[in-house]
C-alpha cells in the first residue's frame, strides 16, 4: 500500500474505534477513552492504537486490560464498517505526549518566571 492509502485508512480506523469506544462500549474501565492516533502497518495487517485517558495510575492498568478485552469486538465490529480484505490485528499503546507536553509546557512555565 502506498503512504497516502495507509495514512488514510489510518484515520477511518481511528475515527470508527472512537465511535466504537464512545456508543457501542459500555464498559466503565473505558469512560473518558480518547483514540490519538492509529498506525497502519504497511501490509495492513497489523495497526497500533494509541490511545489516552483522563486519569492516571491503577486506572490505567484497567484501561488497558478493558481495551484488550474489547480488542475482539471492535476487530469485529471495525470488518463490518469497513471494506478491508483483512481486518488487522490490534495493539493499545497508552500515549504519554500529552502529559509529556504538559509537562514541557510546565517547564517552559517555570524558565519563564525566573
Amino acid at each position: 500500500m502506498d503512504r497516502r492509502r495507509i495514512e488514510r485508512l489510518s484515520e477511518q480506523i481511528r475515527i470508527i474505534i472512537s465511535d466504537i469506544l464512545e456508543k457501542d462500549i459500555s464498559d466503565p474501565r473505558l469512560e473518558f477513552v480518547n483514540v490519538n492516533r492509529v498506525r497502519l502497518a504497511k501490509d495492513g495487517s497489523f495497526a497500533t492504537v494509541y490511545y489516552s485517558r483522563v486519569g492516571s495510575g491503577a486506572e490505567d492498568e484497567d484501561c488497558r486490560s478493558a481495551m484488550m478485552s474489547a480488542s475482539g469486538f471492535i476487530r469485529r465490529t471495525l470488518a463490518s464498517r469497513m471494506d478491508l480484505r483483512t481486518v488487522p490485528k490490534l495493539r493499545f499503546v497508552y500515549d504519554m505526549s500529552l502529559e509529556e507536553g504538559e509537562r514541557i509546557l510546565g517547564l517552559i512555565r517555570e524558565l519563564e518566571e525566573e
